[in-house]
């Protein structure tokens, strides 16, 4: 979620934050006591972001990606 959406819906805690550093994608999670936050992504957006499609990714674990982010797939539409 972009600062433009944030603002229209209100303040929101987000849990899970991405980047890109030295052309691969990463994830932070923000520390939440009391909310266990995974993240699992379909096999078309993990091609597309570099990330894993078969893995889980947990609160507590920083993440990069082991490649750069595929723009260039032959995948027509990924919902998110």
């Amino acid at each position: 979620m972009n600062a433009k959406q944030q603002t229209s819906i209100g303040e929101v805690d987000l849990f899970v934050k991405f980047f890109v550093s030295n052309g691969k994608s990463g994830m932070t999670f923000e520390y939440q006591s009391q909310v266990k936050v995974t993240v699992d992504f379909s096999p078309d957006l993990a091609r597309l972001s570099g990330l894993r499609s078969d893995e889980t990714y947990v609160t507590d674990e920083d993440v990069m990606s082991e490649c750069e982010p595929n723009l260039l797939s032959n995948i027509c539409s990924v919902y998110v």
